[in-house]
């Protein structure tokens, strides 16, 4: 599974007084431009990523002013460059956070479900359906320590599933 990198950071979402619910909403641009090396399990070429777009966050608070629930849409066009060749995908999706547990040792564990996302990659087949997963992870470092897939309907490939099939198509049209 391709990581996303640290593109932008958001301030820390006060919360609003108790007794009171409130939503809120920010959204965070996404521009950010990477290098994926050589046989590190993508090409046996380096390949340069940009990416270009927005992630929107909608989170609510309960009246005790703790988090309720979330949802994230992103909008996020990813270009693929090797060898003079150049290919791109849009990321569509919509993914809800709910049941965020702020675990002892300082991590977080949350619930996300998640909907959609088609690749717009010729011959790379898409990751569509539905799926929820539980997920643990730093939340300093943002770095993912535990994933756990819970439910899935609908197929589960392309980019976003480490599938070997699908990098092999990529790789193909970024080849020399």
């Amino acid at each position: 599974m391709l990581a996303f990198p640290a593109t932008a950071s958001a301030a820390p979402i006060a919360n609003p007084p108790p007794g009171s619910t409130r939503v809120q909403i920010f959204t965070v641009p996404v521009n950010a431009t990477f290098l994926i090396p050589a046989n590190v399990g993508f090409c046996p070429f380096a390949v340069t990523v940009s990416l270009t777009g927005w992630a929107r966050f909608h989170v609510r608070f309960d009246q005790a002013g703790d988090f309720a629930a979330g949802i994230e849409t992103r909008n996020i066009v990813f270009t693929y460059t090797a060898n003079g060749q150049s290919v791109s995908d849009l990321m569509t999706l919509a993914q809800k956070a709910e049941d965020y547990v702020e675990n002892s040792d300082g991590t977080v564990t949350a619930i996300y479900t998640f909907a959609g996302h088609a690749s717009l990659i010729p011959g790379v087949g898409a990751d569509v359906g539905h799926i929820t997963f539980q997920l643990t992870f730093d939340p300093t470092t943002g770095q993912e320590l535990n994933f756990e897939i819970l439910e899935h309907t609908g197929q589960l490939g392309g980019l976003w599933s480490e599938d070997q099939q699908t990098t092999i198509a990529v790789c193909g049209q970024l080849a020399p």
